[in-house]
């Protein structure tokens, strides 16, 4: 990981790897975001004029 390679902080146990369904639900859940707060930016705009 780029935080622990320098440091000499390592995990306990070995990481496993990202499975596909975890990644894509963390995509899913990262466009959720956007999506939620750029809809809560549009609308809070609008208020303005």
């Amino acid at each position: 990981s780029l935080l622990t390679m320098s440091s000499g902080v390592k995990p306990r146990h070995e990481l496993k790897p990202i499975r596909t369904i975890d990644r894509l639900a963390m995509a899913a859940a990262l466009l959720a975001v956007f999506a939620i707060h750029g809809y809560g930016v549009l609308w809070a705009s609008a208020q303005l004029i």
